[in-house]
């Protein structure tokens, strides 16, 4: 754009100066016209002046009167840029014009008139010389302006152009910064480059060794595969004879008079699970559990362990060969112990819709004495007690009766029995059902921030089965306890207070007088404390004593209740090491008429002797 501009103005420039040439030529013919003129002039004016005798004393300066004559004038030029107006100039005329006779020449008077017309000719040169001079005067005036014009407007735009150049420079060494990063991006990208190739070669060889990885892998996943099927099989066969090794270790405990020991967990409530991510206990097998502890996991070992999904039916599967025990004239025992809240109740007495062990052990008796009726005559009945602040209740009792004091005793077998409490003969599961449910509505409960219902005493279910023999006149009398023992619990958790706090503290040191009693028989002292407590009283056959003991420990898998569940775990696993000596309470044909005529004469009534020989 720059140059663009310059070349015009420098076409303008060539043709005003074209122009001024022009001028300049045209006035210096002009002028040179004018000097030949002159000289042509002068020289016929010496000529003339030499043939002429002029009377030098006889010239007179001419005044203005003599214009008319037509003088000659001689005219020097002192400067050829100067030119001088005759006729202006009165001082040159007086001055060279001189007066010459009379007698005129005609050559003279020729030359004269040739002169004059030359000087006609001159004026007008002149005069034409001085229009050319003004238009050229003008309209150089006219091109400076238009110069100057066309110059501030090339002078705006070499601005804008030097402004756009500074402008484009700089772009240009912002681009040339750029360029130069871009130039070490490009040489940091090509250092890259080679590192990536190389990287991509390694990739390549690395490739390689991985395919024939891959082909080892697979050759070793079959092997794999074959070796996991066969550790699969191991595993379970493991899993197996970890199982019946336990089972039969129980048995053969159960056979050395062990008391059994099954471990139930309740399902987490919904107010439990709002405040505990997951459950605390795990059951491992149906042996074994874990509970994950602030320490760790820690593992117990129980006769049997069932979980939160576990039936009332599946619990009395277990239980159900205790009940032929107890009709075979065994002493059988049968108790739950746990913390408050923890599923005692529901375990041993249930509910309408999913009934406990107690009512389908009542089932169960009068299932078995119809199944044996032909063989043997089955007498059956039951008594119903609570421990209540250290002190026995008669559940069934009738209201209007005299309260009697109950007190526990023991038989030369080492039977515990219960002098003065109420005992009813039943006949079948459904009489045995209704007593049973009459007693336990007078049973002492009341509602804790641990159970809405909550047990405040020691519930005793005793039921004596008696079968004589149709052929041998034999008898054999078991019996089964059933136990619903009072939750452990704290105060603080569970905000008794009044008489719920006094029934609590009883509650507690009935359990911690158990405690002692297992702790002694556990360490074989020669001393139990069974009478630190009634409950221990009642419990000394099945605890140490000639009872088939199974004890169930319920617990509760919250975190919240974790230290009361390692509590409860750890008092079951030091009762599971109790010994018994169960033995089985059978008397002869002849024993049975003995003790008859025994009886007879005590009441005063007359006995054959013949009978007594027979």
């Amino acid at each position: 754009m720059e140059k663009n501009a310059q070349e015009k103005l420098q076409k303008e420039m060539d043709n005003l100066s074209s122009k001024l040439r022009y001028f300049e030529v045209e006035n210096t013919e002009l002028r040179s016209q004018i000097e030949i003129l002159k000289d042509q002039s002068h020289s016929r004016t010496q000529s003339v002046n030499s043939d002429t005798s002029v009377d030098s004393t006889r010239v007179e300066p001419i005044g203005s009167d003599l214009i008319e004559t037509q003088p000659i004038v001689i005219i020097e030029a002192t400067r050829k840029e100067e030119v001088i107006d005759i006729e202006e100039d009165p001082k040159i005329n007086r001055r060279r014009t001189y007066k010459i006779s009379n007698v005129e020449n005609p050559e003279v008077k020729q030359l004269r008139n040739l002169l004059n017309d030359m000087q006609q000719k001159e004026i007008e040169y002149l005069e034409r010389i001085r229009i050319l001079e003004k238009n050229l005067k003008n309209e150089s005036e006219a091109s400076e302006r238009m110069l100057r014009r066309q110059i501030i407007s090339l002078e705006r735009k070499l601005q804008d152009t030097e402004s756009s150049l500074d402008s484009s420079k700089k772009e240009s060494f912002r681009s040339i910064g750029e360029l130069n990063d871009l130039k070490s991006d490009f040489d940091m990208l090509r250092t890259e480059n080679k590192k990536l190739r190389s990287e991509v070669d390694n990739l390549r060889q690395f490739e390689r060794e991985h395919q024939n990885c891959n082909k080892t892998i697979q050759h070793l996943e079959k092997e794999t595969r074959v070796t996991a099927e066969l550790n699969k099989v191991m595993y379970e066969d493991l899993n197996r004879e970890r199982v019946l090794r336990k089972k039969y270790y129980n048995i053969v405990e159960e056979m050395k008079g062990k008391i059994r020991v099954f471990c139930r967990i309740r399902p987490m409530t919904s107010r439990e699970k709002l405040h505990s991510t997951s459950p605390i206990a795990e059951i491992l097998d149906a042996y074994s559990l874990r509970v994950d502890t602030k320490s760790g996991f820690k593992e117990y070992q129980f006769d049997q362990v069932y979980g939160p999904d576990a039936t009332q039916e599946d619990v009395f599967k277990d239980v159900n060969t205790l009940v032929q025990s107890a009709y075979d004239g065994y002493n059988v025992c049968i108790c739950a112990y746990g913390q408050t809240g923890s599923g005692k109740t529901f375990t041993i007495i249930g509910e309408d819709s999913c009934p406990g062990i107690a009512p389908r052990t009542f089932e169960k008796i009068f299932e078995l004495a119809n199944d044996y009726a032909e063989q043997f005559s089955t007498d059956v009945s039951m008594y119903m007690v609570e421990l209540h602040n250290d002190r026995l209740v008669d559940l069934l009792k009738h209201e209007s009766g005299n309260e009697e004091k109950l007190e526990i005793k023991k038989d030369k077998k080492g039977i515990v029995w219960i002098q003065g409490c109420t005992q009813i003969t039943v006949y079948d599961s459904s009489a045995l059902l209704g007593y049973f449910m009459r007693g336990t509505e007078n049973r002492k409960t009341a509602s804790t921030l641990m159970n809405e219902k909550s047990s405040r005493s020691h519930l005793v279910v005793g039921i004596a089965i008696e079968c004589t023999n149709r052929l041998h006149g034999t008898k054999t009398k078991g019996k089964i306890s059933l136990l619903d023992l009072a939750g452990s619990e704290r105060v603080s958790k569970s905000g008794v207070s009044s008489n719920s706090l006094k029934e609590a503290t009883f509650i507690n040191k009935s359990l911690s007088a158990l405690g002692d009693v297992i702790s002694a028989l556990t360490t074989d002292q020669e001393f139990i404390p069974y009478r630190n407590s009634k409950l221990t009283m009642l419990l000394q056959d099945s605890f140490g004593g000639n009872a088939k003991t199974l004890m169930f420990v319920n617990v509760s898998p919250a975190a919240y209740n974790l230290e009361e569940t390692l509590n409860s775990l750890t008092y079951a696993s030091r009762a599971k090491q109790i010994t018994n000596t169960a033995s089985r309470l059978a008397e002869s044909r002849e024993i049975v008429k003995l003790k008859a005529i025994i009886s007879k004469l005590r009441r005063g009534e007359p006995v054959d002797c013949r009978d007594s020989i027979s």
